[in-house]
């Protein structure tokens, strides 16, 4: 009997990758989804390290239920409902700069105040610079070393 891989962000973007053709969608896909699911984050955890995997947790089940759905569904579809979704938030955002609470999500936000053109290029490019990322990497055997990577490599892709 195989013993099932840890959930982490290398055979998250690999199922993605099986089913999602277009790299543009896929890259829109993960990082909107990302954001969605940080849009909807309340931490439980007390210290930053808990909240941080607390956060990447999040993260993975809002990427295997995306997942689920683009299985059952047009992919794009998928997209376009994510895509109303975030800049929805993205609206409220601009006139409400105290809504966000989430450091992750503050420090993507203002990366994203700060760059030049149209939020939708901004995430798929960002999205796809992660899967590139990710599958450069590779998978990884601890559970810890997933979270604590995937954590960092979304932050340094999406925050910095």
């Amino acid at each position: 009997m195989f013993a099932k891989e840890p959930v982490q962000l290398y055979t998250l973007i690999h199922q993605f990758s099986n089913i999602v053709e277009n790299k543009d969608e896929l890259g829109s896909i993960i990082s909107y989804v990302l954001v969605s699911t940080l849009m909807e984050f309340s931490a439980q955890a007390g210290s930053w390290q808990e909240m941080q995997v607390e956060q990447i947790a999040a993260i993975y089940q809002g990427l295997e239920d995306t997942l689920d759905q683009c299985r059952s569904s047009d992919s794009y579809q998928i997209l376009c409902a994510l895509n109303v979704k975030v800049h929805e938030f993205l609206k409220t955002v601009e006139t409400e700069k105290d809504i966000v609470a989430n450091p992750l999500l503050k420090h993507i936000m203002t990366k994203l105040a700060n760059k030049r053109g149209v939020p939708a290029d901004t995430f798929r490019r960002s999205g796809l610079a992660l899967v590139n990322a990710i599958i450069e990497r590779g998978a990884l055997t601890r559970k810890v070393d997933c979270l604590k990577q995937d954590y960092r490599i979304i932050e340094v892709i999406f925050a910095t």
